[in-house]
């Protein structure tokens, strides 16, 4: 689950938006793709 969450968090953070990782169905999203 964890390298998961890297392997997707990555390219968000690098790009410009990177601070939407922090809205609701950003983290929802990525907690489907976790699990």
């Amino acid at each position: 689950a964890c390298n998961k969450a890297i392997e997707f968090g990555k390219p968000v953070l690098m790009r410009d938006d990177w601070k939407r990782v922090f809205e609701p169905e950003e983290i929802a999203a990525s907690i489907q793709r976790i699990t």
